[in-house]
């Protein structure tokens, strides 16, 4: 893939690691961060890059929802106690 054709917010697949990323910005004319599920970012060469299919973007969205799921909901937490100073 080449610069000029990558999309900032669009999926693609890193075939250094068969996995899909989402592309969150250019760092120069070779590189672009990525990030999966919204995680760390992570440098990548856009050599290594492929336009994710419609069924890897699905599968990528499914996985999303799995780690939403999972996430601690705050609103279900007890309060903090309260301390007198």
């Amino acid at each position: 893939m080449k610069m000029k054709d990558v999309i900032n917010g669009s999926l693609y697949v890193n075939k250094e690691v068969n996995q899909v990323e989402r592309v969150r910005s250019k760092a120069n004319t070779q590189s672009v961060f990525t990030t999966v599920h919204g995680k760390n970012l992570k440098l990548v060469d856009v050599k290594s890059l492929v336009l994710a299919s419609n069924s890897q973007v699905d599968g990528y969205v499914n996985e999303s929802e799995k780690d939403k799921g999972a996430a601690v909901n705050i609103r279900s937490l007890p309060p903090l106690p309260r301390v007198s100073v």
